[in-house]
C-alpha cells in the first residue's frame, strides 16, 4: 500500500508539472503572438520609413544636381559686374550660360540701391539681354516677378533657419489673361565687400518642360534603378508629381493611389513631390508575409516542443510502469520462492520426524519435494537467465538434435506435477521430423515456461495439447490449453519483461512476468519466432518455430544470434 501511495503521489506531481509546463507554454505563446503582431506593425512603419529614406537620398542628389547648375552659371556674377554696370560683359556671360544650359528660360542680374536712380538690372528672355537702369527697374514686369520670387525664396529660407548659397523658388508667371507659365527660379546673393551684406542677386529661371525632361530622362530613372530594396522582390517604383499633381514619371505602372511614401522636392521644387511603393506588393502584404512566416516558424517550434514533451512524458510514464512492474516482480518472486520452499521444508521435516509410516505415502512426499525443488530451480534459472540477457552475457550452445527428444524429456520431468494437479496431456508428433540446431537446455526452459503458464491459467478444463510438425522451413512446437485466454488488446504486450495481463484472475495467480519474455529471447536466439492465438475464455495456443538446421549454424563461433553471444559447440 505504501508503494502504491508513493506512486500515486509521483503521478500527481507529474500531472502538476505537465499542467504548469502547458500553462507556461500557452502564456509564452500568447506573448510571442502579441510580439509578432507588434512586429508586423513596426515592419510596416519601418518599410515606409525605408522608402522615405530612399526618397530623401533622391531628393539630396536632385538638389546637388541643381546646385551644380546654379554654381556653374551664377558664380561668376560678383559685385564688380553690378557696380561697374558693364553691359557688354554681362551680355557675353548671359550668352555663355544660355549656350551651356538649354533649359534656361530667363537670366537676370539685379542691383537694388537705396537711391532708385542707381538701380541696375539686366534680364534676358529671348536671344538678346535687356539692360534697364534707374527707376525703370521698378516698372519692368519680368524684373518685378523675379524680385517677388526672390523675396519668397528668402522668406522660406528664413523660416527654416538655414544658410544656403543658393535660393530656389517656384512661381507662376502670368503672360496674359489666359496664359500663365510656372518658372523654377534659382538665385544667388551678390554680397558687398564692405558691408558683407546683399547688394543684389543673380538668377535664372528654368522652364518646367526642361525640368520634367531632366527628371525623367537623366535623373529619376537612374535613381530608381539604384535604390532597390532587397526585402521586396522587384524593388521600388518611383514616381514624380508636378505642381498640378500629375505623375510625370514612373519606372513602373503609373498608379498614384498605390504610393505609400511621398515627400516634397523642396526647396528646389517645393510644389513637386516624389513618391515610392514596392513593385508587385504593398507594405501591408510584405509585413503580413513576414508575420505569417514568423507565425509558421513559431508554430513549428511549438509542435516540436509539444512532441518532445509528449515523448518525455511517455518515457517517464514507461519508466514509472517499469518501476511498478519491478516492485510487483519482487513481491511475486518472494511469494514464488516461499511457496516451494515451505512445501519442501514441511515434507522434509515430516519425513525427518518419522511421522510417515506408509511406504507409498513416503514415496508421494519424495515426489512432491522433487517437484517443488524442480519448480524452485526453474524459477531461479529464469531469474538468472534474465539477468544474463539484460547484461548481454547470455550464451547458447547449439547442437543438432531432434525436437521430439527434447519435448519428451521435458514432459517426463514434468509428468508428476501435471498429474498431481489433474491435467491431461496429449502429445501429437508428425513422423520424420528433421533435426534442428538448438540449445537443448534453453529450449527445454522455454517449453517448460509455456507449460507452467498453461497450468497456471487453466480453470476447470485441464487439458493441454502439444503438437510437433514441420511447416515450410521450420519445425513447429505448438502448446495449446483451454484456460482463461488472453484479451486481443494485451497479446502484443505479454512478451514484454515484467508485463502481466491486467485481469483479476491473472493478478490472483502469482508470477514473475519473466516467463514469456525469456521464451521470446530464447526463440529469437534460435533464429526462430513465436506466435500466439488466443480468445478470452477459450484458451491460448503458442507456437514456436525453429528453423531447420543450416550447414553453418552448428559450430559457429565468435558470432551473434540476435543480441546473444553464440558459444562454441562443445558437443560437436
Amino acid at each position: 500500500m505504501q508503494k502504491e501511495l508513493k506512486l500515486s503521489t509521483q503521478q500527481k506531481l507529474l500531472a502538476s508539472a505537465v499542467v504548469f509546463v502547458v500553462l507556461l507554454t500557452g502564456i509564452l505563446s500568447f506573448l510571442q503572438y502579441q510580439s509578432l503582431v507588434e512586429l508586423r506593425e513596426k515592419s510596416k512603419a519601418a518599410a515606409k520609413e525605408n522608402m522615405r529614406q530612399n526618397l530623401q537620398a533622391i531628393k539630396r542628389e536632385t538638389k546637388e544636381k541643381f546646385e551644380k547648375i546654379a554654381n556653374d552659371s551664377l558664380l561668376p556674377f560678383t559685385e564688380k559686374n553690378i557696380t561697374r554696370k558693364n553691359p557688354k560683359k554681362i551680355k557675353t556671360k548671359f550668352a555663355e550660360i544660355k549656350t551651356q544650359n538649354e533649359g534656361v528660360e530667363q537670366l537676370f542680374l539685379i542691383y537694388d540701391c537705396s537711391q532708385q536712380e542707381d538701380n541696375f538690372a539686366a534680364i534676358q528672355k529671348g536671344d538678346e539681354p535687356t539692360i534697364i537702369k534707374g527707376i525703370d527697374t521698378n516698372e519692368n514686369h519680368d524684373i518685378l516677378h523675379a524680385r517677388n520670387a526672390y523675396k519668397e525664396a528668402k522668406r522660406q529660407l528664413k523660416n527654416k533657419n538655414s544658410q544656403q548659397d543658393f535660393l530656389f523658388s517656384q512661381s507662376v508667371f502670368h503672360q496674359g489673361k489666359s496664359n500663365e507659365e510656372e518658372l523654377i527660379y534659382i538665385f544667388r546673393k551678390v554680397k558687398g565687400r564692405m558691408t558683407n551684406g546683399s547688394i543684389g542677386f543673380a538668377g535664372l529661371a528654368l522652364s518646367p518642360k526642361y525640368v520634367k525632361k531632366f527628371i525623367t530622362d537623366e535623373f529619376a530613372q537612374k535613381l530608381s534603378q539604384t535604390t532597390l530594396n532587397e526585402d521586396a522582390n522587384s524593388g521600388f517604383v518611383v514616381g514624380v508629381f508636378d505642381n498640378k499633381g500629375e505623375e510625370i514619371y514612373s519606372n513602373g505602372d503609373k498608379d498614384a493611389k498605390n504610393y505609400e511614401a511621398q515627400i516634397s522636392l523642396s526647396p528646389i521644387l517645393s510644389n513637386w513631390d516624389i513618391a515610392a511603393r514596392f513593385k508587385g506588393k504593398t507594405v501591408e502584404t510584405l509585413a503580413e508575409g513576414h508575420f505569417r512566416q514568423s507565425l509558421l516558424l513559431t508554430g513549428i517550434i511549438l509542435v516540436g516542443w509539444f512532441l518532445g514533451l509528449f515523448l518525455i512524458l511517455r518515457t517517464i510514464a514507461k519508466e514509472m510502469r517499469l518501476v511498478q512492474a519491478k516492485s510487483d516482480f519482487v513481491s511475486n518472486v518472494s511469494h514464488e520462492l516461499k511457496t516451494p520452499l515451505a512445501l519442501i521444508r514441511l515434507f522434509a521435516e515430516t519425513l525427518e520426524l518419522g511421522r510417515v509410516k506408509s511406504k507409498e505415502k513416503k514415496q508421494n512426499y519424495y515426489q512432491t519435494i522433487n517437484a517443488e525443488s524442480r519448480r524452485l530451480t526453474q524459477l531461479i534459472n529464469n531469474i538468472l537467465d534474465f539477468s544474463k540477457i539484460e547484461a548481454g552475457k547470455k550464451e547458447y550452445e547449439f547442437t543438432n538434435a531432434k525436437i521430439r527428444t527434447v519435448v519428451t524429456e521435458v514432459l517426463e520431468s514434468y509428468e508428476h506435477q501435471l498429474k498431481s494437479v489433474g491435467f491431461d496431456l496429449n502429445l501429437n508428433v508428425e513422423p520424420n521430423l528433421p533435426e534442428v540446431s538448438i540449445d537443448r537446455n534453453a529450449l527445454s526452459q522455454a517449453i517448460l515456461n509455456l507449460l507452467n503458464n498453461a497450468v497456471k491459467y487453466s480453470e476447470d478444463d485441464k487439458k493441454i495439447e502439444i503438437s510437433l510438425f514441420k511447416k515450410d522451413e521450420f519445425v513447429a512446437i505448438e502448446i495449446a490449453d483451454h484456460g482463461i485466454g488472453i484479451p486481443r488488446s494485451e497479446q502484443e504486450k505479454i512478451f514484454e519483461k515484467f508485463y502481466r495481463v491486467g485481469t483479476s484472475l491473472v493478478h490472483n495467480t502469482k508470477g514473475t512476468g519473466l516467463g514469456l519474455a525469456l521464451v521470446k529471447h530464447i526463440v529469437e536466439a534460435h533464429r526462430g519466432h513465436i506466435t500466439l492465438e488466443s480468445n478470452t475464455g477459450k484458451g491460448s495456443r503458442f507456437t514456436i518455430y525453429i528453423p531447420i538446421s543450416k550447414s553453418k549454424l552448428i559450430g559457429e563461433t565468435n558470432d551473434q544470434i540476435g543480441n546473444y553471444e553464440l558459444a562454441e559447440n562443445t558437443h560437436r
